[in-house]
């Protein structure tokens, strides 16, 4: 297998937007929160597209699906979160539906990958 730089990849690009948008929509949690709610979200978005890139470095195509499997599993981590976050109204309900259609886009293109490499 051919490895591809991570970087030029669309789903670690979205992956990139996505976290930085996390981040943005976090700023501004209560305090409280800070080593809760806040952590945990901004882990798991943090985790998408690290998994991406660790898994690119692969040479065999059964690893990196492993880790797509695992970004594709943050995601769904990151929808609960968020959905709990705007659900306790810590989290604006624009920002959140924002994050949830990128999540689902992601879990899109993340299932797509790896149904073509099975």
């Amino acid at each position: 297998m051919e490895r591809e730089n991570f970087k030029n990849m669309k789903v670690w690009q979205d992956a990139m937007e996505l976290t930085t948008d996390i981040y943005k929509a976090t700023a501004d949690f209560p305090e409280s929160e800070q080593y809760g709610l806040t952590n945990q979200i901004r882990n798991s978005a943090v985790n998408l597209p690290s998994k991406i890139a660790a898994g690119s470095a692969r040479h065999d195509q059964e690893d990196f699906c492993d880790f797509l499997e695992e970004a594709l599993s943050h995601t769904y981590e990151l929808e609960t979160q968020t959905l709990l976050a705007s659900e306790l109204k810590i989290m604006d309900y624009e920002d959140a539906s924002t994050i949830i259609r990128q999540l689902s886009a992601l879990q899109e293109a993340l299932d797509k990958m790896i149904e073509e490499m099975l």
